[in-house]
This record gives C-alpha cells, structure tokens and sequence, in this order.
C-alpha cells in the first residue's frame, strides 16, 4: 500500500474518531438505562436502579447551543482534513453528514420525535417477531438491512429525546420493549421444545 493512501486511512481513522465523540458527547447512551432496566427485571439488585443512576440520567440534557458548537468544531476538523487534490471528501462527508442528520431529528420537538418513535416500533415488530422465532443465525440474516436501519434510527430518537430530558419517556419505553421481547422469547422457546419432543 503507498504510504499515501496509508495516511489517507489514518486520517479517515482519526475523522471517525472525532465525529463518534461528538456524537457520544450530545447523545446519552440509552445501553446504561437497559442494563437497568435488565437488571430490575431480572430482580438481581433492588439497589442498582436507585434514584441516584435516574437523576445523573436526567441531568443529560443537550442545548440548541451545545449542538451547535459542537457542530462548528466538527466543521473546523474537516475543513482542515478537506483539500480540493484529494479524493478524500466523499469519504470525510459522508460520516459528517449522518451527523447533521442526527441534529435534523434534535431541532423536531419531543412529541414529533415520539409519533417517530411509534411509526418504528410497529414497524420493527414485523421484523422482531420472526427473529426471535427465528431457529439459527442464518433465519436473522435473512430479515436483510432494513431490521437494522430502523433500529439504529429508533436508537437515534430515544438518544436526542433524552437530550430534550424526555427521560422518563424513554425509560418507561426501552422497559416495555424489553418486557415485550422477554415475552415472545418465552413463548417462542415453548414453542421449539414442544415441537422438538413431538
């Protein structure tokens, strides 16, 4: 490989890197509020989902403000990247501009960014529920990419509306997901060791 296109890779390393950050530095994870919701619901420790993990979560609020500054610093990052004899713009943009996609859904207000949510979820469950019934890997990849964008999008919502302190909305939500696939995955189980012992 020339030593070019070996810098180019470092750089394109490196620019991914800084728009993960950013994303990771508005959006609050929702993985912490699912290890608590697990956890309550697998009665391990009435303690590991005190008030005191909810209020931290709560206080994870992103202003116009902050977006936007970030934004601009991410402008800055590839500006300097970006020259007009490389033939590394498609490869800089195209991160970036899923990122402005994210800022798209934060400048929606909290009920259009629910009705979002709705519209996904009823959708996801048509994919959802022949994936859990689904007997080997090869079952799940047969419901193709469209399972996995609408999901990725439903995780962008719930992450920009606990930007908006919509926590308690998010929460309950990411609980009845959760409580729902625990369900069908019970009765899909039933289902594969009855047909098994026949």
């Amino acid at each position: 490989m020339p030593k070019t296109s070996l810098f180019d890779d470092i750089v394109k390393q490196t620019w991914d890197k800084i728009l993960n950050s950013a994303a990771n530095l508005l959006l609050p994870r929702i993985s912490i509020i699912s290890i608590l919701i697990s956890n309550k619901l697998n009665k391990r420790s009435s303690l590991f989902i005190g008030n005191g993990s909810s209020s931290r979560l709560k206080r994870l609020g992103t202003t116009r403000q902050e977006f936007v500054r970030v934004l601009e610093w991410c402008c800055k990052f590839r500006d300097s990247f970006e020259r007009t004899e490389k033939v590394l713009p498609p490869t800089l943009n195209g991160p970036f501009n899923n990122l402005l996609g994210v800022y798209d859904f934060f400048l929606l207000d909290s009920q259009s960014l629910k009705n979002m949510y709705y519209a996904i979820w009823n959708k996801v469950n048509e994919f959802q529920l022949p994936k859990l019934y689904a007997t080997n890997n090869s079952d799940t990849h047969a419901l193709g990419d469209e399972y996995e964008r609408m999901m990725h999008e439903r995780e962008l919502i719930l992450r920009v509306l606990i930007c908006k302190n919509e926590y308690k909305f998010v929460k309950n939500k990411l609980e009845i997901e959760e409580r729902f696939r625990r369900c069908i995955k019970t009765e899909a189980d039933v289902g594969k060791s009855f047909a098994a012992a026949i």
